[in-house]
């Protein structure tokens, strides 16, 4: 599988997971509930931390273009949008991290019955609302590398079909 696919392949853990992950943590907190919160917790862990992979795929695919096996595939307009991708990425992945730190420093104190892990899961809660948030983001971008008909107005050239000469 070349980076590229898994790439494309992973990316939608950190988001879709974490999303579903806030269900169990808001049920969690709310009921008082410690199996819950855990099922929530271990799977925004889980999930965020699949980060690290998407991020490690995205560079390798990113090296593939630069020494050329991707080139053909890809229009002509499409630089732009791979840059301002990847420095999204760069920038808002940390968010992410933060989620899957402070999920898996939630858990552990979860497990170990401390007494402000409901207070520390609210925290949670909130950082994976973000995360969900900045993984929209990055998608966003990353979307608009191959998908001329997602980039902006602003990049009103890059959305036009090239003319046949």
């Amino acid at each position: 599988m070349s980076p590229e696919h898994l790439h494309l392949a992973l990316n939608h853990f950190p988001i879709i997971g974490i999303a579903c992950a806030l269900l169990p943590i808001i049920v969690g907190i709310f009921f008082r509930s410690k199996s819950t919160l855990v099922v929530g917790l271990v799977l925004a862990t889980a999930c965020g931390w699949t980060t690290l992979l998407v991020m490690n795929a995205g560079e390798s695919a990113a090296e593939r273009y630069e020494e050329g096996p991707v080139r053909p595939f890809l229009d002509a307009n499409f630089k732009a949008s791979l840059e301002a991708h990847e420095e999204i990425a760069e920038t808002w992945s940390k968010v992410i991290y933060v989620a899957a730190s402070l999920a898996t420093i939630t858990l552990v104190l979860t497990l170990a019955n401390v007494k402000f892990a409901r207070f520390a899961a609210v925290v949670v809660l909130f950082a994976c609302m973000a995360a969900v948030g900045a993984g929209v983001f990055i998608a966003d971008s990353g979307g608009k590398i191959r998908r001329p008909d997602f980039r902006t107005a602003n990049n009103a050239a890059a959305t036009q079909p090239h003319a046949e000469e």
